[in-house]
This record gives structure tokens, sequence and C-alpha cells, in this order.
């Protein structure tokens, strides 16, 4: 079976072929949505872990499945007439509950214009605590200067952010 997103060194974070296809159904699905949506999708077979509906500014999950089943995809949408990029509130999600334990996550957020804005990590987070600083310090400078990369995966160096096996993607 293939594998989407390989590369990038530090064993990947590929997602098998048939998880890719659910992943992009469900995001065409909650694309032009008012208020954020998302699913967590098992990165190996596509199914569905959990699933929920937000507000138009954000969605609360309930990361106990997350923390049962860590290291695969959260994907969501960002509603409203801008091409929102993933926040640090995204990033902390995928350090301190997709990513805990587990050298393999994702996290995805499609807008209404259709891009697609990722962060992955490859790498187990080793300190979590002063994961989420960095993040809390750094992150929008580091969304802002990575923008025009797009199309491929950039390994997220400076900023104050020290998460090995940080990676950032912009599919337009």
């Amino acid at each position: 079976m293939g594998r989407e997103g390989g590369g990038g060194g530090g064993g990947g974070g590929g997602i098998s072929a048939k998880a890719m296809g659910e992943i992009r159904k469900h995001e065409k699905e909650i694309q032009n949505s008012k208020v954020e949506n998302y699913f967590y999708i098992d990165r190996e077979t596509g199914e569905v872990l959990d699933s929920g509906k937000g507000t138009a500014g954000k969605v609360m999950v309930d990361s106990t499945i997350m923390r049962q089943n860590p290291g695969h995809v959260f994907t969501h949408n960002h509603p409203g007439k801008y091409d929102a990029p993933l926040s640090a509130s995204d990033a902390r999600s995928l350090v301190s509950g997709l990513g805990r334990g587990s050298k393999k996550a994702e996290v995805r957020a499609i807008t209404r214009s259709g891009t697609v804005y990722r962060a992955r990590i490859t790498k187990p987070v080793a300190h979590v605590g002063n994961a989420i600083a960095g993040i809390n310090s750094g992150w929008g400078n580091m969304v802002e200067l990575t923008d025009q990369r797009s199309g491929r995966w950039v390994t997220v160096k400076g900023w104050g952010i020290d998460i090995p096996g940080l990676q950032y993607r912009i599919d337009k």
C-alpha cells in the first residue's frame, strides 16, 4: 500500500494511501462549514477514531481518545473568509496530545479556499513543557516566515521552538 508524506528524515510520518483518501474526503465535507469541525483519523486504516463540531473559532476535543491512540491525524477546518494557518493552539495539541509518546502525529487545517496547513512530528517529544513554551513564544513568527514555502515539508528550526522532528507544510 502506498504512503504519502514520507521524506523529511527521521522516519517520515507517512500516511497510508487509504487513510489519505479518507482524510481528504472528510476535509471536503467540512471545508465550507461555518463552524469548526474535526476528525481524528487512523493513519493506517483511515478509520475515524473521533469527530466533533465546535463554534466559529474553536473545537473542544475530548483528549482521552488521543491519549489512548496517539500518533494519528487530527484534521479540522478553519471557517471564515481568510486562509488562517495553523494556530499556536493547533501546534500545542500536536505536541501535548496527538504526539505524546509517539514519533508520528499530524495536525491539519483546511480553509474555505482549499488550502491545507499541516504540521507533524517525526520524533517523540521529550519535554512537552519546554515544547509548549517554545510554541507559545515563536509559533506566529515561524508560520509567517515559512508561509512562502508551500508544497513541501520544512523542518522547524529556530524561533525559540526546540522540538526535534517538527515539520510544517502548506498545500495550496
